[in-house]
C-alpha cells in the first residue's frame, strides 16, 4: 500500500493494478509476464515488481514505466529496498541482484540455487537471502561479498538468530 492509500496488486493476467482506496481503479500496468510477488516502494515513490517475464519494472507513481531491468530468470520473490536506495531481487537464474536507483546494476551474487526468497536487510547493513528449499540462508555485506552462509542444519537456529538481531523482515 502507497503513502496516500494507494493498493497494489499484482496478478497472473500480466497486469499490476493500482487501486484507490474505495477500490475504484487508478491505474494499470501490463508487463510481459504473469506477476507472483508483492511490490516493493521506494522513499520516492516509484513502485518495484518483478515478474515471470525476468524482468524487474520500476514506476512512476502515475503507472508510467520508470525503467525495466532483465534478470537471467524469473522474479518470483518481492524487492527489497536498501536505506541508500539500493533495490535488492532474487531470480531464479540463481542470482541475488543489487541496482542503483536508476536502474543500473550495482553488483550481482552467484550461487547454485535459486532465490524465490525475498532478501531482508539487518540494521548493519547485512543482506540476508534464503535459497530454494531452505537449504541456505546467505549473508552478503553491502557490497555484495559473501558475510557467511548457513547451512541447512543451522536453518532453524540461524532463523532464530536472525529473529534477534530485529532484522526488518
Amino acid at each position: 500500500m502507497g503513502a496516500d492509500g494507494t493498493i497494489y496488486i499484482g496478478s497472473y493476467d500480466k497486469n499490476l493494478y493500482a487501486l484507490n482506496p474505495d477500490g475504484t481503479l487508478k491505474w494499470k500496468y501490463t508487463t510481459g509476464g504473469a506477476i507472483y510477488s508483492s511490490v516493493a516502494i521506494g522513499a520516492d515513490g516509484t513502485i518495484y515488481v518483478g515478474n515471470s517475464d525476468n524482468n524487474l519494472y520500476a514506476l512512476n507513481p502515475d503507472g508510467t514505466l520508470k525503467w525495466k531491468y532483465t534478470t537471467g530468470g524469473t522474479i518470483c520473490s518481492s524487492a527489497t529496498i536498501g536505506a541508500d536506495g539500493t533495490i535488492y531481487i532474487g531470480s531464479d537464474d540463481k542470482k541475488l541482484y543489487a541496482l542503483n536507483p536508476d536502474g543500473t546494476l550495482k553488483w550481482k551474487y552467484s550461487t547454485w540455487q535459486i532465490y524465490y526468497s525475498s532478501p531482508a536487510i539487518g540494521k548493519d547493513g547485512t543482506i540476508y537471502i534464503g535459497s530454494s528449499g531452505g537449504s541456505k540462508l546467505y549473508a552478503l555485506n553491502p557490497d555484495g561479498t559473501l558475510n557467511g552462509d548457513i547451512p541447512q542444519g543451522k536453518y532453524m537456529e540461524a532463523h532464530s538468530q536472525l529473529q534477534l538481531m530485529e532484522l526488518y523482515i
